[in-house]
């Protein structure tokens, strides 16, 4: 098993982090009042193998892996862990 290069724990998974960004109209109705529209923008998807990031598990350090073929390469152990 791979090493996380900030901690030194062996790690045996990677958390992965995907965060969206959600976009909303805003509008006033008749009376002033502000109300939001229909969604106008799409969150990622977090399935795509190369979008997100990847952390330890233990200390939650970021990971210089930047796709789900480094991922699976790291904890193979067939990456450098430092």
């Amino acid at each position: 098993m791979p090493f996380c290069p900030e901690c030194g724990e062996e790690i045996e998974a990677l958390r992965k982090v995907i965060s969206t960004q959600v976009t909303f109209e805003f509008f006033l109705n008749n009376l002033g009042r502000g109300f939001y529209g229909e969604q106008i923008s799409d969150p990622e998807d977090p399935h795509d193998p190369n979008y997100g990031s990847f952390q330890c598990p233990e200390c939650g350090e970021e990971l210089p892996l930047d796709t789900d073929k480094k991922a699976e390469a790291f904890l193979r152990g067939e990456l450098p862990s430092a």
